[in-house]
């Protein structure tokens, strides 16, 4: 028997907007999480090919999102979000000209050194 439509779910509408009670939700339970995260989740689903683009319920999905972003913010707390947020709103230097850079590795921006990243998140689920 062919799945219905609500039980199939349906793609990201195009108006998908955070709500008032959701941006509420967000301050006590992802207090953390930059406000790009949002731009980011609607282009993931935007981009989403076939069946895994649909869903049953956006607001439960972004929620789950955020949660995801908030846990991975506080496990790796020099981690400042999907690599969209790193460009999108970068690290700003103590300093307008001075550029702070990684004790371990030349050439690497301290607090952005993706090579610092990559150990954390390898010693994290090794």
């Amino acid at each position: 028997m062919p799945a219905t439509a609500d039980e199939s779910g349906s793609r990201l509408p195009p108006s998908f907007r955070v709500t008032d009670e959701m941006a509420d939700w967000a301050r006590q339970h992802a207090p953390n999480v930059p406000w790009t995260t949002t731009a980011a989740f609607i282009d993931y689903w935007t981009a989403q090919p076939g069946s895994k683009g649909r869903r049953c319920d956006w607001t439960a999905t972004w929620r789950n999102w955020m949660r995801r972003e908030q846990a991975t913010i506080e496990r790796h707390p020099g981690f400042r979000g999907t690599p969209v947020q790193t460009i999108v709103a970068p690290i700003r230097a103590a300093r307008p000209n001075e550029v702070e850079v990684c004790s371990k590795h030349r050439g690497q921006r301290a607090g952005s050194c993706g090579l610092c990243r990559a150990e954390r998140i390898a010693a994290d689920t090794g």
